[in-house]
């Protein structure tokens, strides 16, 4: 995850960010194209640390800028906006268990307890090329991104999370109590 999240990080930084930075005028490379290729390079990094080793990653990613949200996604991270009272799922996770459930074989609640909900049919590092979603779209005047792992979203529920994120409460305290959730959530 480390590996994945820091490729990412700079190649964003060096493609989107320092070009934003030194000219006038949109990027030279597409953001689209330029969140495949960080992803990309994500994977190629995590599959060629160690190759003999079957290991990989989630990995989301959530670029702002000014309304547009331009978003990465490969795995079961989740992404979600909280905005006028509902909160919404921005990614789509990309586990056998959400593929049971969209060709109705599991029900949301059967998914909780299914025996192979941690199954993921994509992942970064785990092939020498990997799937990206790369969704875009406009953010309204107000609300609030999370991106969180399956700890969360996994033993909490999404009534819960929204529950804690309309608090009027500091951005920390909001993290805090999320994090308290997940934690009771896993030694339950």
């Amino acid at each position: 995850s480390r590996i994945a999240s820091r490729v990412a990080a700079h190649y964003i930084i060096s493609k989107i960010y320092m070009p934003l930075l030194q000219t006038v005028g949109p990027p030279q490379v597409p953001i689209q194209e330029a969140l495949l290729d960080a992803v990309q390079a994500a994977n190629t990094a995590v599959f060629e640390d160690e190759p003999d080793v079957d290991s990989g990653t989630t990995l989301t990613i959530a670029l702002v800028l000014g309304r547009r949200l331009h978003m990465a996604h490969v795995g079961d991270s989740r992404l979600y906006l909280l905005a006028d009272g509902k909160l919404e799922q921005l990614s789509t996770d990309h586990s056998l268990v959400q593929r049971l459930q969209d060709v109705g074989s599991l029900t949301a609640e059967e998914a909780t307890m299914y025996r192979y909900r941690n199954v993921l049919l994509r992942a970064v590092g785990q092939g020498e090329e990997v799937e990206v979603d790369t969704p875009m779209r406009l953010l309204p005047k107000k609300g609030k991104l999370l991106l969180c792992s399956d700890g969360l979203c996994g033993f909490v529920s999404d009534e819960t999370i929204q529950e804690i994120m309309e608090k009027d409460i500091s951005l920390p305290q909001i993290v805090d109590e999320l994090y308290e959730q997940a934690m009771a959530g896993h030694s339950n």
